[in-house]
Parts: structure tokens; C-alpha cells; sequence
């Protein structure tokens, strides 16, 4: 369907706000990209889509956030017809179960836990 097909920048700017975004909330502790971007470290085609994972603080009041901000995303990226493959996780481990020859970009690591656990995965 043509309406998924996005012009490469249009993908860029839309990550590079919402990772700026995500690197304000202190609630989140882990962001990456996987799929084509995790692989290639870069939007790389008009077929590509944006593979968001994210990983929150435990507890119920980020939970909370954590589902609004989500739905505030999802929304975003409707109206700006982005394709956005989103998930958010409270655990790091939830990458294992992914293919193992995945990379991954990484958009936020407070504590390095994603470099350290997956470095063999790692773009850049």
C-alpha cells in the first residue's frame, strides 16, 4: 500500500524527535531500535519501518506513564503516517527472545545494561 511508503527522512526526523523525547523521561531507563535500523544503524530504504523497544522503571506510576506514552506515540505516528512497530518491556531480557543475530541501535542506556549484555549486538 503506497501510504506505507515513506521517504527515508520522513523516518529519520521522526526517530530523532522521539529519541530526544525519550531521553528526557526519567522513568525510562532503556530505548533501541531493532529490525533494519538495529541492523543497519539507519533508516535504509522507503520500506523501512521504525522497531522501537522500550524499557521502563518498575513500578505501577511508570507503568502507568509508560502506556500513556505509548498511546501518545502510536498517535503521533499515525498522524504523521510513520510506520512504528512499539513495545515496551520492564526487563532487558525481553531482546534475548529476538533473533540472535539481530543488532541493535541503541537510543538510550542509562546504565550501559544493554552494551554490556548484548555488545555483540550492538551497532556502532
Amino acid at each position: 500500500m503506497k501510504i506505507y511508503k515513506r521517504d527515508p527522512d520522513a523516518l529519520r526526523s521522526f526517530l530523532k524527535k522521539a529519541s530526544s523525547k525519550l531521553n528526557s523521561k526519567a522513568w525510562v531507563d532503556e530505548a533501541v531500535c531493532i529490525g533494519s535500523i538495529g541492523d543497519k544503524g539507519d533508516v535504509s530504504s522507503w520500506r523501512s519501518d521504525i522497531d522501537l523497544r522500550i524499557f521502563f522503571k518498575p513500578g505501577f506510576i511508570n507503568f502507568i506513564r509508560m502506556n500513556f506514552y505509548l498511546i501518545y506515540l502510536r498517535t503521533w505516528a499515525l498522524f504523521t503516517i510513520i510506520p512504528l512497530d512499539l513495545y515496551a518491556y520492564d526487563d532487558i531480557e525481553y531482546l534475548s527472545r529476538f533473533k540472535s543475530n539481530e543488532g541493535i541501535k541503541i537510543i538510550k542506556d542509562v546504565n550501559n545494561r544493554i552494551k554490556n549484555r548484548f555488545s555483540d549486538r550492538v551497532m556502532g
